[in-house]
């Protein structure tokens, strides 16, 4: 695994320098791709320090909601890169920053109107006051954006993920919001006593490969869509240099 990792590492290096090489570009789609990507990137660094530097006993347990992170990643990619009409991809994540304003918006008044009492401990802050008197006439979107329902967003034909969808992304719900499946990934109640789970070297370089083959998969699945898109044919070649390791690591 660890000769993946460099070659991921370089696969990061070149694609880095290419987008160096346009950061000048106002162009909108270049600046969400470059987010997305850079969210991805960052995913799988921090996952790869937890899994090999954190000193966590089955720290794999740990990297699972960065999983849904960069598949929930991978699909907004596709969406972007696939669709025929930008303008329309651009108005749609403008959309969302509006929706999430007015949302904050919201909630900053209802807060307001029912909590602050004048007491400082209560107060809103000087910054969300201002955002209040910034926004006051703010207007509730049209509507929401597609991707606020990720499972509807998995099947639309840009993205054509459902498979993901199911088999990965809702199992993952767990991870994210505490329900009965979290606890039995730490552990399980014995004779009225929570006994966290003791897991032996085996069971935990075998739950890591799962993990690891899931994460540098996405990750790089997530950079070849990326390159290809903007044509990076260099970038391209050590892709599939990555990929050949990423098979021989994990087949």
């Amino acid at each position: 695994m660890e000769n993946l990792h460099k070659k991921i590492i370089n696969v990061f290096d070149e694609m880095e320098k290419r987008f160096g090489e346009s950061s000048g570009s106002n162009d909108s789609i270049r600046l969400l791709i470059y987010q997305l990507y850079n969210r991805a990137k960052r995913t799988y660094l921090a996952s790869w320090a937890i899994l090999k530097h954190s000193g966590i006993s089955a720290s794999y347990i740990e990297i699972l909601p960065n999983l849904r992170v960069l598949l929930e990643n991978l699909f907004h990619i596709k969406f972007i890169i696939n669709s025929k009409d930008k303008n329309k991809v651009t108005e749609e994540y403008d959309l969302a920053r509006r929706n999430f304003e007015y949302q904050l918006y919201k909630n900053y008044k209802e807060y307001k109107t029912r909590f602050d009492n004048g007491d400082e401990k209560n107060s809103l802050h000087e910054d969300e006051l201002k955002f209040l008197s910034d926004n006051d006439r703010l207007e509730k979107p049209e509507r929401k954006v597609i991707f606020t329902d990720i499972k509807s967003f998995s099947q639309l034909p840009e993205v054509n993920e459902f498979g993901y969808y199911v088999r990965i992304y809702k199992i993952l719900n767990s991870t994210i919001h505490f329900d009965p499946s979290t606890v039995e990934m730490y552990g399980s109640m014995v004779d009225g006593k929570f006994i966290f789970n003791v897991f032996d070297d085996e069971n935990t370089k075998e739950s890591e490969k799962v993990i690891l083959r899931y994460l540098s998969g996405l990750t790089l699945n997530t950079t070849s869509y990326i390159s290809d898109y903007f044509k990076y044919t260099d970038v391209d070649e050590i892709i599939k240099n990555a990929l050949s390791e990423w098979v021989k690591t994990f087949n």
